[in-house]
């Protein structure tokens, strides 16, 4: 008998269960007494786990003792959001959910068509790409174009970190390591009918290069997860809002951009640091210092200009850098993965 059994058992016991009233308060009795000796066994059980992993991972910088130094808090919560009209000389709050959640959605929805020039001309587009020199060799385009293979799935899968949240699914990373795991102790004991989660997710991943993801699946879809940052918790531009994406578009994906790493290096310039395999930030600052000193030493006068813009990753034109992206590789795909290239770029 498990804990959640037991007390659903006191449940009915305490409240369809039509006994006699010492019957009912011995059976209320024997029931906790067997809920209070279960939770006395999961305490002790996770005691031992700690105690292990203390013993294992305890003096390595590992997620483990990180979690451990952190203060434990209770999950954020929402207080009632400013619609930003005014009733009476005073703020007008609101407290339904769904009405606080939609107020987040149109206010984002804003942002990232705020300022944007809808307006460029095809000829200055051009001008902007006709910049652009780099192609993609012939090899590349030849790997671009193949479906995803099974060893894409499997290092996708134990690429992906554990301890993150689930998607709309409810499928959290560690479900789909804990089948490959399986399925590799199901083939070293010459099980048959072994479940290979790698191959059929394979399959999906290659239908849906196919076929496209249709209209009725929430394969592709996340639910927006507003945290807060700082200033007053009622207003809605004081929290970032993330995207929670299922962990199987996550390690479709991830297949994808592995592939898209071994030939991003040079195609794009080596100014861009940020997200590159191999480039580090670090690289970028170091540059800076050698200006600097090189200044220094030349007796030069300069200035050093950083911009910051809001909601910078939101307000690029995915239109435009995807004609770029369609003549590096759109020959030698199809459409529908075409479209889960740019998807990937838009998350």
């Amino acid at each position: 008998m498990d804990i959640k059994k037991a007390k659903e058992q006191l449940y009915n016991a305490l409240n369809v269960n039509q006994l006699s009233p010492s019957e009912l308060q011995a059976t209320i009795a024997l029931l906790e007494a067997k809920i209070m000796e279960l939770e006395q066994v999961r305490h002790t059980t996770y005691r031992d786990h700690i105690w292990v992993k203390s013993r294992m991972d305890g003096e390595n910088m590992t997620k483990f003792r990180i979690d451990a130094c952190k203060e434990k808090k209770p999950r954020d919560t929402m207080p009632p959001l400013k619609t930003g009209r005014v009733a009476d000389g005073k703020p007008e709050i609101e407290t339904n959910a769904t009405k606080m959640a939609g107020l987040a959605r149109d206010y984002h929805a804003e942002k990232q068509t705020e300022g944007l020039d809808n307006q460029a001309s095809v000829e200055e587009t051009e001008e902007v790409l006709s910049h652009i020199k780099t192609y993609l060799r012939k090899e590349d385009k030849s790997e671009l174009a193949k479906y995803i293979k099974e060893s894409e799935v499997l290092q996708a899968i134990n690429a992906t970190p554990n301890g993150k949240a689930a998607g709309m699914d409810g499928i959290p990373p560690e479900f789909w390591k804990i089948l490959v795991s399986h399925y590799a102790q199901d083939m070293k004991n010459d099980q048959a009918n072994a479940f290979d989660i790698v191959w059929c997710l394979t399959k999906v991943f290659n239908e849906i290069e196919k076929e496209g993801i249709k209209d009725n699946i929430d394969f592709a879809k996340g639910w927006m997860c507003p945290l807060y940052k700082k200033g007053d918790k009622a207003e809605i531009v004081n929290y970032r809002p993330i995207t929670v994406l299922n962990t199987d578009y996550k390690i479709m994906t991830k297949a994808l951009t592995a592939r898209l790493g071994k030939v991003a290096p040079y195609l794009i310039h080596s100014d861009q640091a940020g997200f590159m395999k191999n480039r580090k930030i670090e690289d970028q600052t170091e540059l800076v210092k050698l200006i600097i000193h090189k200044c220094e030493l030349d007796s030069e006068n300069g200035v050093i200009v950083c911009l910051d813009q809001e909601k910078a990753y939101d307000k690029i034109k995915h239109d435009l850098y995807g004609k770029p992206f369609r003549r590096w590789i759109f020959q030698t795909i199809s459409y529908e993965l075409f479209r889960l290239y740019m998807e990937m770029v838009r998350q």
